[in-house]
């Protein structure tokens, strides 16, 4: 199994009492036709409030299909009490690509098989999930759910075109605290310690940004190694945050050290604001730039950051 992309911690959703209920769509291929290289698995928590009795069967998940309503996973619904549940699915084509099939586990038990045409301009279209349902609750403190602890992970068919699932049962996002901070060109934006404040993930807590000056001194983070005791790691994700309204023309460049392994300087020319001006910036490394498997010794990162003139603008 080789991980796809980045995973994250979690998105919540609330609906007040009698108001639609809120759903988002994580696209997980950009044609149902590229399944036919290789299968898709997907695996993620959904945490929910209850609902009354009379919305108990309200879908919670469903598949997007051009042209007609979509595909409902009927075993991922609402419930009178609250529940939090590892959810995945595999999905995979038949020998000939002409539909494709969902399998629905929970905590690794199978619970529901799904098939998808794909005929006709339905296999030109994405593969996505989306997650929620439009309802109104009626309970008086409404409704809410929060999916986090994504993966999307490519599977290999076998020789006979079936497909071994490789079911995780769970997934644990473990952060890289930061242990120590070097350069003193830079600064906090509102003079709070450097460490204290990139450790802080409270959004209620403002410890301010780090403010990485256009100047030669890197701003340096060493990281603390993660607690991987008994774990598989599917890999490592860097995850940059970042604003830069102030000098627009500039950018923003990194360089991490992997052990003892110094990768080459990178830079993010990537803009993707949100409401607040900030941009996520995200790298998923699977394996280690060496090759092997993820130790103690390879776990053990750093990374310089610069803020240097834009070329080519």
């Amino acid at each position: 199994m080789m991980v796809q992309g980045n995973t994250f911690y979690g998105l919540q959703a609330q609906t007040e009492k009698n108001m639609s209920a809120a759903t988002f769509t994580l696209e997980l291929l950009p044609r149902m036709l590229d399944l036919k290289a290789r299968a898709i698995q997907v695996g993620f928590r959904m945490s929910q409030k209850p609902v009354v009795l009379s919305q108990v069967n309200t879908t919670m998940l469903s598949i997007p299909r051009n042209g007609t309503a979509p595909t409902r996973v009927n075993s991922v619904r609402t419930a009178t009490e609250e529940t939090s549940a590892y959810y995945e699915l595999v999905i995979s084509t038949d020998s000939q690509g002409v539909n494709a099939t969902v399998q629905v586990y929970v905590s690794r038990q199978p619970v529901e098989n799904l098939t998808l045409t794909m005929a006709g301009s339905h296999g030109e279209y994405p593969l996505a999930l989306t997650v929620g349902s439009v309802f109104s609750p009626v309970k008086e403190d409404g409704f809410s759910f929060m999916v986090g602890d994504i993966y999307i992970a490519q599977l290999d068919y076998n020789s006979d075109h079936t497909v071994t699932p490789h079911l995780l049962g769970n997934l644990t996002l473990e952060p890289f605290k930061v242990a120590s901070y070097e350069g003193d060109r830079h600064s906090n934006t509102h003079g709070e310690d450097i460490v204290t404040a990139l450790n802080t993930l409270d959004p209620n807590n403002d410890m301010g940004v780090l403010a990485v000056k256009p100047v030669a001194q890197p701003a340096s983070v060493t990281f603390e190694l993660p607690d991987s005791t008994g774990k598989a790691i599917l890999g490592v994700a860097l995850n940059v945050v970042y604003r830069d309204s102030i000098a627009p023309e500039n950018r923003l460049r990194y360089q991490i050290t992997e052990g003892t392994t110094q990768l080459p300087v990178e830079t993010i020319t990537e803009r993707r604001a949100d409401v607040t001006g900030f941009t996520t910036f995200s790298k998923f490394m699977a394996s280690p730039v060496d090759g092997g498997e993820w130790n103690a010794e390879n776990l053990a990162f750093s990374m310089n950051l610069f803020n240097s003139p834009g070329e080519g603008r």
